[in-house]
This record gives structure tokens, C-alpha cells and sequence, in this order.
């Protein structure tokens, strides 16, 4: 029922303010960290060429969340892997009675926090994956596969040894080395008894080059039926006009402050609207520049847009 209101508002707001937004944020997501223990090739790091690296500090971090009381969605991951914030329970114990969720590679996952995972108030863990261990071997330039899926098959049995409520799937970016081999996700997705799987499709601006996956994923969400692996696919399906929603509903936030359109645009080099330590957000969020950037995606595709896969017109 709430994401039906979510859902609903959304669709009045943007008719009624297609530039300036009375509503403040539902969904949030700030980054705690952009280091990582990986360097996956398809990653939006690789494109952005991060120049500055760091942690948010926990008092950066309760400055940035007590801005945003009401917030329903909270998303605490960015360009680097949560789990190796020192502080990330913290975090996530501050958004009591909200849904919280992080996509993680997995690989810091130890017993004990996988423990402290489940006790948390995470309403969601989501963890970035390949179909097989060669393909994990060439994307993620790691041979650590195997300790990938006993981590998660861990986390999955005390989930459900300890009556948990807290949603656990899998992901995978879909690319021409992999979509022959769609199906072994939705097998490795059945082998793991996660709650869900998700393909994604890849964004050409920053990957270099488009992708077309289309028959494979059909053919994999049939596959997925006849085995009753409950399966996503993430791509905009409206052809002809169709206005993002992220500017009007969702923000994103780095490590520094920055506030930026939404995850596919995380870098505050690339495009930004102001720092929330710095101006509070109230001031930023319907500030000149984020007015410009909503009417310049009610008319069309920013630049900055071309090659998301979530806002493509055809």
C-alpha cells in the first residue's frame, strides 16, 4: 500500500510542479564510503575517474540525516562498499521504522556481521554478483566467488533460523560477456534461496558503448517462471516520452556532501547542486540549478542522461 501512495504522489506532483518541488525527498541515499575492496570493470567508478577518496564521518552523517525527517527509503551505498565503514550499524540504526537497504559485493560479510546484520534494522541487503565463477574471475578481476556464495548462504540460514523479516537478493549487470549466461543467475538465485534477482542493464554513456540484451533477458525471465525464481529486470519500458522521477522524489548525497540527481550521476564533479554541510538542503533542493535540471528532463534527455537505462526513450 505504501509504494501505491508512493507511486500515486509521484505521478500528481510531477504534473502539478514539473520544476519546483513543494514535496520533500522519499527516497534518500547518501554514500558512506567510495572505497572499495574490488575494481569491477562495468563499474560507474572506472568512468568517473574518483580523484578524492574518503569516509562520511558519523557526525557528517547525522548533519546530513536529521535534515530528512520524513524520508520513507533510505539507501546507504554509493561508489564504494558500505560494509567497510566502521560505523555502518551505526548508520543504519539511526532510520528506525524506515526501509533501509545497502547493495554490497558481499565480501567483507564475516559470521559476526552477518549476526549484526540480522539484528539490525536493514530491511534489505542486495548483493552485486556474476552468473559463474569465471565470469566473477573476468568482471570483478577477483577469485573470490566461492566465499561470495557462502557468505550469502550464511546470511540467508541465520535470516531464517532467527525468523528475520530482512529481504535478501542478488544482482547482476548484464553485458556482452555475460548474457549468454543469464540462465546460471537464476540457477546460482534458486542454489542460494534468496528472495529475489535482478538484472540490470547497463548504462552506455559510461560503459562506452550500448548493449542489447533483450532477447536473453526474455528468454530468462520465461526461464525464471518455469522455475519459480522470482526475477526483476531494471530498464525503463515506456516508449516515446517518459519524465525521470528521481529529481522530484529521490536525492543523492557523497561522502563530501555533495548533492547530486540520483545513483547513476554520483560523481559532484560531473554535475551538483550544492553541499547539504555546507547549505542546508531545504535551500538546495529547489535552488536555481536543480529548477534547471528538472526542466531540462521534462523536455527531454539531459546529456548528462544519455545512457541511463532507466529514463531511455525509444
Amino acid at each position: 500500500m505504501t509504494k501505491l501512495l508512493d507511486l500515486l504522489e509521484m505521478k500528481i506532483l510531477s504534473i502539478l510542479h514539473p520544476k519546483k518541488c513543494w514535496n520533500k525527498p522519499i527516497r534518500l541515499q547518501i554514500e558512506t564510503t567510495n572505497y572499495c575492496n574490488l575494481n569491477c570493470k562495468m563499474c560507474l567508478r572506472n568512468f568517473f575517474k574518483i580523484k578524492r577518496f574518503g569516509f562520511l564521518s558519523y557526525d557528517n552523517f547525522l548533519k546530513i540525516a536529521k535534515q530528512f525527517p520524513r524520508v520513507r527509503h533510505i539507501e546507504l551505498y554509493g561508489l564504494g562498499e558500505s560494509f567497510l565503514h566502521k560505523d555502518i550499524f551505526k548508520m543504519i540504526s539511526y532510520f528506525k521504522n524506515k526501509d533501509v537497504k545497502i547493495t554490497t559485493n558481499g565480501l567483507p560479510i564475516n559470521k559476526n556481521m552477518a549476526e549484526k546484520i540480522v539484528n539490525s534494522n536493514l530491511t534489505q541487503i542486495n548483493f552485486s554478483v556474476d552468473a559463474n565463477e569465471e565470469l566473477y574471475k573476468q568482471s570483478r578481476r577477483s577469485v573470490l566467488f566461492n566465499k561470495l556464495k557462502e557468505n550469502i548462504s550464511y546470511l540467508v540460514n541465520l535470516r531464517n533460523n532467527n525468523n528475520s523479516k530482512l529481504i535478501i537478493s542478488i544482482s547482476i549487470v548484464a553485458l556482452e560477456t555475460n548474457k549468454q549466461y543469464l540462465k546460471d543467475f537464476v540457477n546460482l538465485a534458486s542454489e542460494l534461496n534468496v528472495d529475489h534477482a535482478t538484472i540490470q542493464e547497463v548504462n552506455s554513456l559510461w560503459y562506452g558503448k550500448s548493449v542489447n540484451v533483450e532477447k536473453e533477458v526474455s528468454e530468462t525471465l520465461k526461464y525464471s517462471k518455469e522455475n519459480n525464481v522470482k526475477l526483476n529486470y531494471v530498464r525503463n519500458p515506456v516508449k516515446g516520452k517518459k519524465i525521470c522521477p528521481e529529481p522530484f522524489f529521490g536525492t543523492y548525497i557523497t561522502w563530501e556532501g555533495y548533492v547530486t540527481p540520483c545513483c547513476m550521476l554520483p560523481s559532484s564533479d560531473q554535475i551538483n547542486f550544492g553541499n547539504v554541510l555546507e547549505k542546508s538542503f531545504k535551500k538546495i533542493w529547489n535552488n536555481l540549478k536543480y529548477q534547471k535540471f528538472r526542466r531540462k528532463i521534462s523536455r527531454g534527455v539531459p546529456e548528462v542522461c544519455r545512457g541511463c537505462p532507466l529514463i531511455r526513450r525509444e
